[in-house]
């Protein structure tokens, strides 16, 4: 029997991919690595975030579905042509979009070791973003370096911290309440990156170790 023409075909996810994974591998799988760049100014990077925001919200049928996806309440992951492998992540409002200018949006480089650590720190941004939806507008510029120093899972805490200090530092538009709930979760999870380490097995071998020296 013939198949209807409308029939939507779904490719199977691999089940070693997380869901977010699996939508840059898609995303990405075109890709040409002779057409990457990374040298489009941040202006640029920023004004076209904006019209892609203003366009996925009031002008659904000149909208991009392959450059922008709304993963929360204004929370968007996007792709910008031929700027590879780098996704933005931003929480902005599309009367923000619409009204702020370009210098009133931040826009900061976040570098990951991979793809699979890219993915993770999206997803560590996007709950960051739902936990503190007033720490908007902003736009993280998620980056792999194969250079950059790996956090292990069981670290992902200082990846949290670094992402809260950015918002922090750069985000000049986040309300007070806000600016002090973030600092409580920045002092929270350091206290947990305190007690992590003189509880896990690589902090009882610093211990270790200091007494063997000692002893002599």
């Amino acid at each position: 029997m013939a198949s209807d023409e409308n029939e939507i075909e779904i490719s199977p996810i691999s089940s070693e991919l997380s869901p977010l994974e699996s939508l840059l591998k898609e995303v990405f799988a075109s890709a040409s690595k002779h057409n990457w760049t990374t040298k489009l100014p941040t202006h640029d990077k920023i004004q076209q975030i904006k019209q892609l925001i203003i366009k996925f919200q009031t002008c659904t049928k000149y909208a991009n579905p392959t450059k922008i996806w709304e993963i929360d309440v204004d929370l968007y992951l996007i792709r910008l042509e031929n700027i590879f492998p780098t996704m933005y992540i931003t929480k902005c409002t599309l009367q923000q979009a619409i009204h702020l200018n370009i210098t009133q949006i931040p826009l900061v480089p976040h570098i990951t070791s991979s793809i699979s650590e890219l993915d993770k720190d999206t997803l560590r941004i996007s709950s960051l973003f739902s936990k503190f939806p007033e720490a908007s507008p902003f736009v993280f510029e998620v980056q792999t370096d194969v250079n950059a120093p790996y956090i292990s899972a069981t670290r992902a805490y200082k990846t949290q911290q670094t992402i809260i200090n950015i918002l922090l530092i750069h985000a000049p538009l986040i309300p007070m309440s806000t600016r002090k709930a973030l600092e409580a979760y920045y002092a929270a999870l350091s206290e947990q990156n305190s007690d992590n380490e003189n509880s896990s097995p690589e902090g009882f071998a610093k211990v270790y170790t200091l007494a063997y020296m000692l002893r002599f």
